[in-house]
């Protein structure tokens, strides 16, 4: 801070010839601030009125453009129609969705990769609980024969399977959901530091509780699914086909 630095604008004045000149003028650093965002601490600065119209020529306005703040950010659309019509002779209107859409691009593509990443998870989770399904109702074919013979309805006896495979997706989703909520919550509370080619300098991790019941809700649906074929050929299995089997076999 208070530190001296030369600032040089290209087209401060002309020459005889009508050529441009530059233009020196030596400023004082009042302050360093920073807003988060790569490409705005990387060249921009702020000056006083009176010293940039020192740098500019007598002919020269010195604005390029004019800067509106909404209280709300995500109301830029329903406000964005109202600013065309009124800056529409002076040129466009530029949102901070255009000027960010590079990042929010990447970040959508992100998104889907995390996405594609959680469907294989679920998809290997469900083969796990069906192979073990599956083994359970191999071993236990002869005592689900002894069980249909004693009078035990097929619906009952997938029920059995349904409820066995419930539990095991609600201790499954419970771990999960408690070491996620911590992982995250440990997360959250640093910043974690992002190379120079993201517009962002950090990225900032928060919970949202709505996905997370979302995530949990369709992987206890996708497991009790899981149970359908193994349900399904213990109900079309013979009692006394069961009981004749021999050890061994695959459903």
């Amino acid at each position: 801070l208070n530190e001296t630095i030369s600032l040089v604008y290209p087209m401060g004045d002309i020459d005889p010839f009508g050529n441009p000149l530059p233009v020196e003028k030596r400023l004082v650093v009042r302050g360093v601030c920073e807003s988060g965002v790569y490409a705005v601490d990387l060249k921009w600065m702020m000056m006083s009125e009176r010293d940039l119209r020192g740098l500019l020529l007598q002919g020269q306005s010195g604005f390029t453009s004019v800067w509106a703040l909404l209280k709300n950010p995500f109301e830029i659309d329903r406000v964005l129609l109202s600013l065309e019509k009124v800056f529409a002779p002076w040129g466009p209107v530029r949102t901070w969705k255009t000027a960010n859409q590079a990042l929010f691009g990447a970040l959508v593509l992100e998104r889907r990769a995390v996405i594609g990443v959680i469907a294989l998870v679920f998809a290997l989770a469900s083969l796990t609980l069906y192979g073990m399904l599956s083994v359970l109702v191999l071993e236990k074919r002869a005592d689900f024969s002894v069980l249909y013979t004693l009078g035990l309805s097929e619906q009952s006896g997938m029920g059995i399977l349904f409820r066995m495979a419930f539990v095991l997706a609600m201790l499954g989703a419970g771990v999960g959901i408690l070491v996620g909520v911590i992982a995250v919550y440990g997360v959250s509370l640093i910043a974690i530091p992002l190379p120079d080619a993201y517009y962002i300098q950090a990225l900032h991790v928060t919970q949202q509780p709505l996905y997370a019941l979302g995530i949990v809700g369709l992987g206890v649906i996708i497991q009790i699914l899981a149970a359908i074929l193994p349900a399904y050929f213990l109900k079309r299995e013979s009692p006394v086909d069961a009981l004749r089997a021999v050890e061994g076999g695959v459903i």
